[in-house]
């Protein structure tokens, strides 16, 4: 692939106009992050019946889960 194809989406900005712009937005965001609201193993669980049919123990199921 040819780069110059790309060449209209990519800014031409120098090292020390990028490192300006990082640092205006890390102030911007300042307290926007809190490292205690990290968790460990998160993710998502499915709990569904094969078959498709709705019933009681697959919630029950997905809340044990």
């Amino acid at each position: 692939m040819d780069m110059e194809q790309f060449s209209h989406t990519v800014s031409a900005e120098s090292g020390e106009e990028f490192l300006k712009a990082w640092d205006a937005n890390v102030q911007a965001l300042d307290g926007l992050y809190d490292p205690a609201d990290e968790r460990d193993s998160c993710g998502v669980g499915l709990v569904a019946a094969l078959d498709g049919k709705r019933r009681r123990e697959v919630v029950e199921a997905g809340i044990a889960a």
